[in-house]
């Protein structure tokens, strides 16, 4: 076991990965930082700031300052980053669409599941025979947490988050279909966010705002027209739940290692390539 945060007084250090210049909108002062990793360049500049009570922000814009398509990101150089720079927790933000009566537009939900539906994925551990498990997502020390935080806040916690390809947006059937399977909430780029900062020994959440009900408003179906106009209504809101959720976090003890499996050589060698 290991205390995250360096030492049980200190604050976490917080990683969060959006579509948003978050320390502008907090209305707080920030450094760049230029940083090349082993993966990449991220997306943007990462952006270091400290909110109450010490917590140090590394903050990076998903899609770049010009907003490319999500199968342009490069989510391991992005990861990478934010581990180098030595963040305990990812904060992934995201718009997201509403798959059950339980959200409506303008909630902020904090959710602990995925169902990854994109054709496509990334790994650090790519031939390396190594095998991590995702479940659960939220680590329960960092569930723990969140779970009176949001209760504390008003904010709906713990949901299921569809991830699909993009960048065209559901068909009715496929609506329908990914609700009847558990999904309550869908977007476009979180995973293999997630993963991979599982993978990175770094503990995970996710903090959406809904912008819509996907296809099953027939009056609203879900547009980017729609997603933008909710999303300028109920942005500044989004931004201060995340500032507070961020606050209010603090370090504590996990395991590592845990969920980390890399498959003995000799079946390697017994199996072959």
């Amino acid at each position: 076991m290991h205390a995250v945060g360096r030492a049980a007084e200190q604050r976490l250090t917080v990683g969060v990965i959006g579509g948003g210049a978050l320390p502008e909108q907090w209305e707080l002062p920030y450094d760049r930082i230029d940083l090349e990793t082993d993966f990449g360049v991220p997306s943007a500049p990462v952006a270091a700031t400290a909110v109450a009570g010490g917590t140090t922000v590394y903050s990076i814009l998903r899609h770049g300052e010009r907003h490319g398509a999500g199968g342009e990101v490069d989510y391991r150089a992005n990861v990478a980053a934010l581990a180098e720079l030595g963040c305990d927790v990812v904060v992934s933000l995201s718009l997201a669409g509403a798959l059950t009566e339980r959200f409506d537009v303008g909630d902020v939900v904090v959710y602990d599941d995925v169902l990854d539906f994109r054709r496509t994925s990334q790994s650090f551990f790519v031939g390396a025979g190594v095998h991590w498990s995702m479940a659960p997502l939220v680590s329960p020390p960092l569930e723990r947490q969140l779970r009176p935080i949001a209760a504390d806040l008003g904010i709906p916690f713990g949901g299921t988050m569809v991830v699909i390809e993009g960048p065209r947006y559901s068909t009715r059937a496929e609506s329908r279909m990914f609700a009847r399977l558990g999904g309550e909430l869908i977007c476009q780029t979180v995973a293999p966010e997630c993963f991979l900062v599982r993978e990175r020994q770094m503990d995970w959440c996710g903090i959406c705002l809904v912008t819509d009900r996907d296809t099953l408003d027939d009056e609203a179906p879900v547009s980017t027209e729609l997603i933008y106009r909710n999303m300028e209504q109920h942005k500044t809101g989004y931004a201060a739940a995340v500032l507070r959720v961020v606050e209010r976090l603090e370090a504590y003890e996990r395991d590592e290692d845990a969920g980390r499996a890399t498959v003995p050589r000799e079946i390697l060698d017994h199996y072959g390539p």
